[in-house]
């Protein structure tokens, strides 16, 4: 197999270069522009640097591997509670909460605001060749073409705010989500039909499925022990939002865990996106399924996260993420819809064992979160399957009489 996809130095650099024109940094401009931008680069250079090969019969015995229960409720359980788990005993955590805060919310009209222009990018950039040299055009898009020059600048329009937090109030407020449960749900249902019921999508091989807990472990929340693929669950809220991944992009996780060790020079294996629609889909009469996508990786790029704009000089390597192209789509395979449990029911079972008598303290401090409040909805888009009620017998009746014929 070919070895993982990780861009040269180069085509890092003209990433880098088109993500920070997209957010409106000039690296030719002197003072924080172009402090940033060779900060950024040297970051990104630094990250892919080559490193020895890995011996990857080594891969199968480390790392947090588990074998998720085949009980959808257990292994949604067992998911979110790895990753609390992380809060508590990672000490490379630290406690506080960052939050990204827009100036431009202060100026906001009624349509920019249905334009959803806050926290995003103001410029498109389209890459062409001149004169056999790279280039790039930067365009501002059609929203953001009222504001100014300087209420565009990335440094004066984006700030980072922190709060201080115990591990258990920071696991709370990161993880008690709608979008962060309904996320680590499908994670644990994928993974757990796959583990179960499935064969390894590339080599056919049956219980050689493993899931990797945690977020730690980003990139590969299935490995294959038997061909080394790495495969990495999305779940998204219905079928168009995939449709646009795999026809333009995926934006991921840190650039940094893509180029981490543990994969770089990998000579085995391969490296797959797995993707899930939240709505299922009709199958056959009367019958629905969450229908299972996957795409092989074809490139992975960095490119700047709104983070690392908002904290200016931070040496962080995730503040780098990662923008990837896929190809070869397919779907692996359904799995049969069920009613979804009370997912922040199973949140509460979870926290309450990864951070014991915190629950009440917590919920209430940092949501106003009625503690004592029963589990709610699902969550997660189920359609109706209700049919029409069969006709009486009076209705049969009548209708065969019209169907008689009296002359043959």
């Amino acid at each position: 197999m070919p070895p993982r996809n990780k861009p040269s130095k180069e085509d890092a650099r003209t990433a880098i270069v088109g993500s920070l024109k997209e957010w409106g940094v000039n690296p030719a401009r002197p003072g924080v522009h172009a402090t940033f931008s060779k900060k950024i680069a040297s970051i990104a250079e630094a990250i892919i640097e080559p490193t020895r090969e890995i011996d990857l019969s080594s891969e199968i015995e480390f790392g947090n591997q588990v074998k998720l229960p085949k009980d959808r409720d257990r292994a949604i359980k067992m998911v979110y509670l790895v990753d609390l788990l992380e809060y508590k005993d990672d000490e490379t955590y630290e406690l506080r909460l960052e939050e990204v805060q827009d100036a431009l919310e202060g100026v906001l009209t009624t349509r920019d605001k249905s334009n959803c222009i806050v926290g995003i990018p103001p410029y498109n950039t389209y890459a062409y060749q001149a004169e056999g040299r790279r280039c790039l055009l930067v365009k501002r898009k059609q929203a953001f073409l009222r504001f100014k020059d300087y209420d565009l600048d990335p440094f004066e329009r984006f700030s980072l705010t922190r709060d201080n937090l115990s591990k258990a109030e920071l696991a709370f407020s990161s993880c008690f989500d709608e979008g962060w449960m309904k996320g680590y749900a499908f994670e644990a249902i994928v993974s757990s039909h796959a583990i179960h019921n499935e064969a390894c999508y590339l080599c056919r091989r049956r219980n050689s499925l493993v899931w990797f807990g945690g977020s730690e472990y980003s990139w590969r929340d299935l490995y294959c022990r038997s061909c080394h693929s790495y495969f990495e669950i999305k779940s998204k809220s219905n079928k168009d939002t995939i449709e646009r991944i795999f026809r333009y992009e995926l934006h991921g996780g840190s650039f940094a865990r893509w180029c981490s060790e543990g994969f770089k020079d990998r000579k085995e294996g391969s490296d797959f996106i797995v993707l899930v629609s939240r709505k299922p889909s009709y199958v056959r009469r009367n019958e629905w399924a969450w229908s299972v996508e996957i795409g092989e990786v074809n490139s992975a790029l960095p490119t700047v996260s709104l983070n690392s704009i908002a904290s200016k000089f931070q040496d962080n390597h995730g503040y780098l993420r990662t923008v990837v192209t896929l190809k070869n789509r397919t779907t692996w395979f359904n799995i049969p819809m069920q009613e979804m449990p009370d997912l922040k029911s199973l949140f509460r079972q979870s926290f309450d064992e990864a951070f014991p008598g915190e629950w009440d303290r917590v919920a209430n401090e940092i949501n106003g979160v009625d503690a004592s409040e029963e589990g709610t909805s699902s969550m997660v888009d189920i359609p109706s399957l209700s049919l029409p009620p069969p006709p009486s017998i009076d209705e049969i009746r009548s209708a065969l009489e019209d169907l008689a014929v009296d002359d043959w």
